[in-house]
């Protein structure tokens, strides 16, 4: 059967099921075409798209075929949602001519609740040039997510969407590794109930380029992060992403930060906060968080071959108002200081009574030690209450 007959016969039998037909020939479609994760066989990512949208409005019209059935609708329905943002853009470079938009199909992710599907909120991506590397979603309608182009493309494209407005993206650049970038490697990818963590690696004979994204479900809390090691003396190490067109930049007062604006969206406004830097607006050596035209630039002062460039995006309405601070905290491994190029932590503050901790080991993770708490982890961000108790969200063990 081919790829267009396998469209056109599930089209098929789901008519048939709907008209009061079996249900036999679906679980057959269903078992032939897709493996365990609800991922295509053979299909084209249009094709599974238009599948999921049959799917999903069979589901709709009528309710009762078996619980086996319905979990593989709903997986293959989930499946196309991973490459979509919460306003129906499909998250990959055009391919043979497509558009970005499915003609006539508005049913990802933004319909799923009124299909009565439940989508299961984090979601992964492919690994393929000109296709998504990482796709993170959480139910406030917000995406992160991170494509690779190809040869004809930007090497690496981001897009941070909430509430129906892109606010960040499409390029996404770390200086002094943009011809590595084509080539990224994932290294990390894992999702929980709590968060979806992506990492990838690239490489060339001048650097070594660590990127991250993380998302924390259901706090407005995102990272996007890159990790630079070079092998020239240029004095620098940044990390450039572009604002989309209607979204504006002002600074926080107060703060190293800059706040995001939108007139059209709702919630209006999201922040960036430079974690590695000092929170305080005061002039510094150290490095600095600027929007230069249509980009974002965060930038360090080098200390060494090695440097962390972490940038914390929140859009929690419920911060707004509230003043934010954050310093980095110094990190002991057996009694000794922990230099920046082998682990970082920062300590992050909304008002009186909502703080966070950020860490991640640059080098092997050992036994280390930041604000009485000791961890082996790779990465962590965990809550911190006033008494000092830290209850981990997200952790990441090598």
């Amino acid at each position: 059967m081919s790829r267009p007959d396998a469209v056109k016969g599930l089209d098929r039998v789901l008519w048939e099921w709907a008209k009061g037909g079996s249900e036999e020939p679906i679980a057959a479609w269903l078992g032939r075409e897709l493996d365990a994760s609800g991922g295509p066989r053979r299909l084209s990512i249009t094709e599974w798209v238009v599948c999921a949208h049959l799917a999903a409005n069979a589901r709709k019209r009528r309710h009762d075929w078996s619980a086996q059935t319905d979990d593989a609708v709903i997986d293959l329905i989930n499946a196309a949602a991973r490459f979509h943002l919460p306003d129906d853009r499909i998250l990959t470079q055009p391919l043979s001519g497509e558009n970005d938009r499915i003609d006539g199909l508005s049913m990802l992710p933004s319909r799923l609740g009124r299909l009565g599907v439940p989508r299961r909120a984090v979601c992964e991506g492919w690994a393929s040039s000109g296709r998504v590397l990482a796709c993170l979603g959480e139910p406030t309608k917000a995406a992160l997510a991170v494509a690779q182009g190809g040869a004809d493309a930007e090497p690496r494209t981001i897009d941070f969407t909430l509430a129906g407005q892109s606010w960040l993206g499409p390029r996404w650049t770390v200086a002094k590794a943009t011809d590595a970038q084509a080539r990224g490697k994932p290294k990390t990818g894992l999702t929980e109930a709590a968060a979806g963590f992506h990492e990838w690696r690239s490489r060339d004979p001048h650097a070594t380029v660590s990127c991250t994204i993380a998302l924390f479900q259901g706090l407005g809390l995102a990272v996007i992060a890159a990790f630079v090691e070079v092998s020239d003396q240029h004095p620098e190490l940044s990390m450039r992403i572009a604002i989309p067109e209607g979204v504006s930049t002002t600074p926080i007062p107060g703060v190293r930060g800059l706040q995001l604006d939108a007139r059209t969206a709702k919630p209006a406004s999201v922040q960036l906060l430079p974690v590695g830097l000092p929170s305080g607006d005061y002039p510094t050596e150290r490095g600095r968080l600027v929007a230069l035209g249509n980009e974002v630039v965060l930038a360090h002062a080098r200390a060494g071959k090695k440097g962390w460039l972490p940038l914390v995006v929140s859009w929690n309405a419920r911060r707004r108002g509230k003043p934010v601070t954050w310093r980095s905290l110094t990190i002991t491994e057996k009694g000794k200081h922990v230099p920046p190029e082998r682990a970082s932590a920062a300590r992050i503050t909304w008002g009186r009574d909502e703080t966070y901790l950020l860490y991640r080991s640059h080098a092997k993770p050992a036994l280390r030690a930041f604000l009485g708490h000791c961890t082996t982890t790779r990465f962590l961000f965990a809550k911190f209450d006033k008494d000092g108790t830290v209850t981990p969200i997200f952790k990441l063990d090598d």
